[in-house]
């Protein structure tokens, strides 16, 4: 693990800190690159922090990368303006990653983790204990914090569909979802209502 103060100079070594880690992974080295870059960029420039800690690792299937911060506000992904300047970082991290997300550590702070190579939804995800206590749990995105959980019937009586359908959706990568520990999914309100009052489901 790599710690250290905020300081723009760090971007660099931390870039290449994980890179040496993630050379054999079976990932583009270059993309591997701006992911750090941008979160690590993240934390320096809108956390309040006196600390970074930058880590990288592989079980062999799924290849991840986490940035820590000793502030606890969650990050958010918006798509910016056409003049915007900046604002972009978390929009290209979600295109060159196979998911991020953000977890509100019990002991201070938050992590920030992004993903390559995560299993296909026919494997048994690992199982999350369903956030409690108004804790906010990100993937890829969305809220899946406590009062913002669906069911797969919730889902479909909002849509109107089967929840047959729902479990494609999920299977297919169009609906974000995690699994409590009994195995059951769960979907995020935010993603679900974004999706029924924008492009819906494709």
């Amino acid at each position: 693990m790599l710690a250290f103060k905020p300081d723009v100079e760090m971007i660099k070594v931390a870039r290449d800190y994980v890179a040496e880690i993630a050379a054999e992974w079976p990932v583009d080295g270059y993309h591997v690159r701006v992911v750090v870059s941008e979160l690590v960029t993240n934390a320096i420039r809108h956390a309040r922090t006196d600390e970074i800690r930058v880590d990288a690792g592989s079980d062999g299937d799924v290849h991840a990368v986490k940035v820590w911060d000793g502030d606890g506000t969650l990050p958010v992904s918006r798509a910016p303006g056409p003049d915007a300047v900046g604002g972009r970082g978390l929009v290209i991290v979600g295109e060159l990653v196979s998911r991020w997300g953000a977890l509100r550590d019990v002991a201070g702070g938050k992590t920030v983790f992004a993903e390559w190579g995560v299993r296909p939804p026919k494997t048994p995800p690992q199982r999350r204990r369903p956030p409690v206590g108004g804790e906010p749990v990100i993937v890829d995105g969305w809220d899946f914090g406590a009062g913002q959980l669906l069911t797969p019937g919730d889902v479909a009586t909002m849509f109107r569909v089967e929840p047959k359908t729902v479990t494609r959706w999920a299977d297919g990568g169009k609906l974000a979802s995690i699994r409590t520990l009994g195995g059951v999914r769960r979907f995020s309100r935010q993603q679900v209502e974004h999706l029924m009052f924008g492009d819906g489901v494709r």
